[in-house]
């Protein structure tokens, strides 16, 4: 989960991260449709890095407690938890102040289509 394999924190922000540039995309586009789609993009990447801190919360707490049965290896772990959980709030920062331009533009017309 803290590695670099394809199901850890890291690589799931990079695959957020273009979901997040397709949201700002649709957002600058400015037509109801895409203010639309950007605000439900919006929502799904504010629930998923909730999820994905809870989880790296949950691996603290578990390092907290048992984390001494690693030995040597603890060091490590921590280190890489700390580098993800960083990497996690800078990622959730864009992504409230993503929200935060939505929320503060004025509401779409009616589209043409």
């Amino acid at each position: 989960y803290l590695s670099e394999a394809p199901t850890s924190v890291r690589a799931r922000v990079q695959r957020l991260a273009k979901r997040l540039s397709g949201a700002q995309a649709a957002q600058a586009r400015g037509s109801p449709e895409a203010r639309a789609s950007a605000a439900m993009e919006i929502m799904v990447l504010q629930q998923s890095v909730q999820i994905l801190g809870e989880n790296c919360h949950k691996y603290a707490d578990l390092l907290e407690r048992v984390g001494f049965t690693l030995g040597d290896e603890l060091e490590p772990v921590a280190d890489e938890l700390l580098l993800t959980l960083d990497k996690l709030q800078a990622f959730t920062d864009a992504v409230t102040r993503l929200r935060e331009v939505a929320e503060s533009l004025p509401p779409p017309g009616i589209s043409c289509r």
